[in-house]
């Protein structure tokens, strides 16, 4: 500012200095004055131009406030923040323009004052005077429109904070919305993953149930294998025996008819004796035929049943209170009970495909959810550049869930697979059996 009113004086005092008559320093007084009242009207015209924009910058700023107050008021947030920017920028804009004129202002007021100061001698001093009064009151006029412009700058930019903070206070209670929402399913997913740790411990009992009662095959299969090699041995060593004595007991009735008019009452004693021991050791051979049948039904009714030699121990000692179902039907037999025994064995197999198929209906629910988590939590970053700490420890639940539900598959597979290996086990110890059984059936 000073360097410009050094400037302006030392121009002033070049154009002034050679004009020494009166005439010539009227008539660049006149000229001055009109130079002046030129700049007047130009800093008028800025004024109502700052001013029709300050008033058009309201308009927008109202607009923006209704806009602020809609349904949709993230979107409203981010074009009210871009209409704020843009605000800002037209302030700033303006007050350069309000500084430029001041400082036209300053550079006149100094400038009328070197005028003042050079012509203090000529007649026209009162007529330039009064138009310097005049210049004075309209740069009053003008300072006082700057300050009004200035004021009301002042409160739009104060209005449009105030709008700013509510909408990032919207902005924060949409966020922590979203984040209780999340909580909430978080919890939900929680209550899953123990409700499948409770069906995986559930299957686990019966995957090791399955192992004991393969166990239980084995060994009365091995029995049974070992009875039927004794009964087969038994069964041949009776046919033997059987076919021994009708050979000899057809040899005695034909010697004893060959023999029956010149034998002796001595020889037909003894004849009539091994007859007799004949007869009865062929009834005996009979009845371990018979017997070794019904051990074979005995044990083909065991494995049917898939009843161990502890069971029939039971079902022997306590009678009719056992099995502890066969109380609630007194009316069924036991035949019936046990048939129902093991069509709820087979259905626990039923129930723990229905639990797999539950387990990755929870998975693929729990995967849903995470992606849902996920975009609430990014558009929770994007609109109001939430906690880190919080995304953090929500990034490290996810990461938890994950690995847990991951543990539980691998738990799943390996019993699915234990299972597949026992009713593989199974289907082989039936087949073996039905071979076996079906020998017998050839060799009786």
């Amino acid at each position: 500012m000073d360097t410009a009113e050094k400037s302006l004086r030392h121009t002033t005092r070049e154009k002034i200095k050679p004009r020494a008559d009166k005439a010539l320093l009227i008539n660049a007084g006149r000229l001055h004055g009109r130079r002046e009242n030129r700049e007047i009207d130009e800093l008028n015209a800025t004024v109502e131009q700052l001013e029709a924009q300050l008033k058009d910058a309201r308009a927008d700023a109202a607009s923006a406030l209704a806009n602020s107050s809609g349904k949709n008021e993230n979107k409203s947030l981010k074009s009210m923040q871009k209409e704020i920017e843009a605000r800002d920028k037209k302030i700033r804009r303006l007050e350069d323009e309000r500084d430029a004129a001041v400082s036209a202002r300053d550079a006149l007021t100094s400038k009328l004052a070197a005028v003042e100061a050079n012509l203090s001698s000529d007649a026209r001093l009162v007529e330039l005077n009064r138009e310097l009064r005049q210049t004075r009151d309209r740069a009053s006029q003008l300072q006082g429109k700057l300050q009004v412009v200035t004021e009301e700058s002042e409160a739009y930019q104060t209005r449009l904070r105030q709008i700013e903070d509510g909408a990032e206070t919207s902005a924060e209670g949409a966020m922590n919305r979203q984040k209780k929402e999340y909580t909430d399913k978080v919890v939900k997913l929680e209550d899953k993953v123990q409700r499948l740790e409770a069906d995986k411990v559930n299957l686990a009992g019966q995957v090791k149930t399955a192992k004991l009662r393969q166990d239980q095959l084995e060994e009365l299969k091995a029995a049974y294998e070992r009875d039927n090699e004794r009964m087969s041995k038994d069964a041949q060593d009776a046919e033997a025996l059987s076919r021994q004595a009708e050979k000899s007991l057809a040899d005695a009735r034909a010697l004893s008819a060959a023999h029956e008019g010149g034998c002796s009452a001595d020889e037909k004693n003894r004849l009539t004796e091994k007859i007799a021991s004949l007869e009865s050791l062929c009834s005996s051979l009979e009845k371990s035929a018979t017997s070794d049948a019904k051990v074979r039904r005995y044990h083909d009714l065991l494995l049917n049943l898939r009843l161990s030699e502890d069971d029939v121990s039971t079902l022997l000692t306590e009678g009719a209170d056992w099995p502890p179902v066969r109380a609630e039907m007194r009316t069924a037999s036991l035949i019936d009970l046990l048939w129902l025994l093991t069509d709820q064995q087979d259905e626990r197999e039923d129930e723990q495909r229905i639990l797999e198929a539950k387990l990755a209906r929870a998975e693929s629910e729990a995967a849903r959810q995470k992606k849902r988590a996920d975009a609430a939590i990014a558009a929770g970053h994007r609109a109001a550049q939430g906690d880190t700490s919080e995304a953090g420890r929500l990034g490290e639940q996810r990461q938890e869930m994950e690995e847990e539900r991951n543990r539980l598959k691998r738990e799943v597979e390996q019993a699915a697979a234990d299972r597949a290996r026992d009713k593989e086990t199974i289907v082989q110890l039936e087949s073996r059996i039905s071979a076996f059984e079906a020998n017998g059936a050839s060799s009786d």
